[in-house]
C-alpha cells in the first residue's frame, strides 16, 4: 500500500532558530538550508516572523522569494489594517501599501478610491 502526500506544513519561530545559531552567518546558511530543501519536495514555505523597522533588514528576507507585510496602524483616531508585498522575486508587482478589511468572510482589499 502507498501513500501519497498531498499537503505538508511545518510550523516554526525565526526567533527559536536563531537561537540556535551563534551568529547570524550560520543561521542563515541554516534558513537557506530549510528553504532549500522544501523547495527540492516542490513545497510552498509560508514562514511568518515579526519586523520592527529598526534598520536592520531581516535575514529571513535574504532567502525567501517573496516577501509580503501585513500592517496594523493608527490611522488618526482608529486603527487600519494594511497590505504592502515588499518583494516577489519574478513577478511584477505593486509595492503600494494596500488598506484591507478583516472580516468572518477573510481579508479583502480596499480601493481607497472606491470608498464610500
Amino acid at each position: 500500500m502507498s501513500s501519497k502526500i498531498y499537503g505538508f506544513s511545518v510550523d516554526f519561530s525565526v526567533n527559536i532558530l536563531a537561537m540556535q545559531y551563534s551568529d547570524k552567518f550560520y543561521m542563515r546558511q541554516g534558513l537557506q538550508g530549510m528553504v532549500q530543501a522544501l523547495e527540492n519536495f516542490g513545497v510552498t514555505s509560508l514562514i511568518l516572523s515579526e519586523y520592527s523597522d529598526d534598520g536592520n533588514i531581516p535575514l529571513e528576507w535574504f532567502v525567501t522569494s517573496g516577501i509580503i507585510q501585513l500592517y496594523y496602524v493608527r490611522k488618526e483616531d482608529s486603527m487600519e489594517r494594511t497590505i504592502q508585498v515588499s518583494k516577489m522575486r519574478g513577478i511584477k508587482h505593486s509595492e503600494q501599501i494596500h488598506p484591507t478589511d478583516l472580516d468572518s468572510d477573510g481579508l479583502h482589499l480596499v480601493h481607497p478610491r472606491l470608498m464610500p
